[in-house]
Parts: C-alpha cells; sequence; structure tokens
C-alpha cells in the first residue's frame, strides 16, 4: 500500500467490531490502540446512542469523533460534545407522531439539548421495548425521561425515534412511515434479541453521509468500512473498499468487496493489522 494514500477506517460496533457478547475485546482493544498509536485513522459507526457507544469505545484512544444513531449525530467522546446533528423538521415529527398513534406503536423519542441527548419514554411501552429500556438503564445508566403524550416533545428539536417489536407488528408502521417525504426509516432484525428495529430520522442522513463528512475532516484520501447489518448498506456504497464479517446478513456479504472472519473473533483488527503500511 501506497504510505502517502491516507485511508479512514470506519467500523460499526454490533456484529462487527464487537463480539457476539456486545463487548470489545481486551484482545482487541489493545492491539487497536498499538495501530491507532502509529497512525491508524479510525473511527465507529454505530445506531447506538452516546449514552452506551462511548462506553463502548472508552478503552480506545480515539482521535476522531464517532458516528451515531446511523449518521444522525457525530460525537467527540473526548469533549463529550455533539459536532454534528441533524434534526428533523417540526412538519415531519407531526406526522410520524400521527402514525404512530394510528398503529398503537410507541417509539423512543430523541433530542439533543446542550450536547446532552434526551430520551423520552411513552406511556405503555410493549415487552420488547421495556426490555430493552430496562437493560440500558442497568448496564449503561441511561436515563429515560417519561412523557405522557407525544406532545410533551413538541417544542423539542427531535432528531430520531426508536421502535422496537417483532417483524409482523411493525411492518405497517413501516410502510407507513417510508412514505413520508422528508423522512429516512430504517427496518432491521434486532442480532441479540427475538425482534426488529425501526429507526426514523431525516431524509439524507445515514452512516454513509456521515462517513463522508467525516472522511472529509480527517483529510483522508480513501475510507474503507466494516459492517454486518442492513443499516451498514449506505457506508458500504459510498465507501472506497467494504468489509463484511462472516456473521453479516446475505445482502451485506453480498455487497461488500471482502467477507472477512466472523465478530466471535478479532476479524476487524486482523483486516486493520493486514491492511497498514507498517504492519502489526
Amino acid at each position: 500500500m501506497d504510505e502517502a494514500i491516507k485511508t479512514l477506517y470506519i467500523s460499526d460496533l454490533d456484529g462487527t467490531l464487537l463480539n457476539p457478547e456486545a463487548l470489545l475485546s481486551q484482545s482487541s482493544a489493545e492491539r487497536l490502540n498499538e495501530l491507532l498509536a502509529k497512525g491508524l485513522v479510525f473511527s465507529v459507526a454505530t445506531a447506538r446512542t452516546a449514552a452506551t457507544a462511548a462506553d463502548l469505545v472508552k478503552p480506545l484512544n480515539l482521535s476522531l469523533p464517532i458516528i451515531l444513531m446511523n449518521g444522525v449525530a457525530v460525537y467527540d467522546t473526548k469533549t463529550k460534545t455533539y459536532v454534528k446533528e441533524h434534526p428533523m423538521t417540526r412538519e415531519t415529527v407531526q406526522e410520524v407522531f400521527k402514525i404512530l398513534e394510528k398503529f398503537n406503536t410507541p417509539g423512543f423519542v430523541y433530542s439533543i439539548v446542550d450536547h446532552k441527548l434526551m430520551c423520552y419514554e411513552p406511556p405503555k411501552l410493549n415487552a420488547r421495548m421495556a426490555a430493552f429500556m430496562e437493560e440500558r438503564k442497568r448496564d449503561y445508566g441511561k436515563v429515560f425521561t417519561p412523557i405522557s403524550s407525544y406532545d410533551a416533545t413538541k417544542d423539542k428539536d427531535v432528531i430520531y425515534f426508536t421502535v422496537i417489536d417483532e417483524e409482523k407488528a411493525l411492518a405497517k408502521t413501516y410502510e407507513a412511515v417510508r412514505k413520508l417525504p422528508d423522512v429516512n426509516a430504517l427496518f432491521y432484525e434486532d442480532i441479540y434479541n427475538d425482534g426488529y428495529f425501526l429507526e426514523i430520522y431525516a431524509k439524507g442522513v445515514s452512516k454513509g453521509q456521515a462517513a463522508l463528512w467525516l472522511k472529509q475532516e480527517a483529510r483522508a484520501d480513501r475510507l474503507a468500512v466494516f459492517g454486518d447489518n442492513l443499516n451498514d448498506l449506505p457506508m458500504m456504497e459510498v465507501a472506497d473498499f467494504s468489509y463484511a464479517t462472516a456473521n453479516a446478513k446475505v445482502k451485506v456479504k453480498e455487497m461488500a468487496d471482502l467477507v472477512i472472519g466472523p465478530n466471535s473473533e478479532d476479524s476487524v483488527v486482523d483486516v486493520l493489522e493486514e491492511a497498514m503500511p507498517f504492519g502489526s
């Protein structure tokens, strides 16, 4: 590899850099830090919020900010500030609320206030969303703010919705939301539990667009990415080279330039050590 060519490497977290227990292995962290110290240009892109993602990458000596919520926000883990965010229009948010209420679909609502992510908890959560909330509270100390109705957020700059349920229960909501002109809707399987995620945010926003922005900020010549799930496809579409883990969804493996080992091994770091001009 030509050392004059600067490549930004971006990895998804769950199912990719993280192991099946949703953790960054000690060996991956140690080896990644060795590469970072030698000049590796690296960051992560995830559907997670800062409340969980920042803790997961805390062992890494990252110099670049991380991409959160499928590209809706970019977060500096050193200063604990959001360097980029994409709010939805108030009109679009109201249209989403109408659809959620029509299909009796509860959704977590997110906004950023003074560099703090607020997660609003609607009434009458389904079982999967309640379990998700309790796990986030227990394992990461994530704070959820209860609201009596969606009207409580009408003066907020909403950036994101997360809905969790079984595939069949969410299908009609997804079909209705995806028809809104100013919305991106991602509908994909939860790799840890039985269920599906429906994530709703502003049109034109994606992991891919955030990755291109970060590439420019890093003054990199090339972009190489790692992923496993359908929300990684926009990032793979814009990359100069893409890798899929062996455990990735079929569609992701079909799009990738190379399929690597599974996330049960340190497969991302293995590739990085081989790809970097200075070796391991």
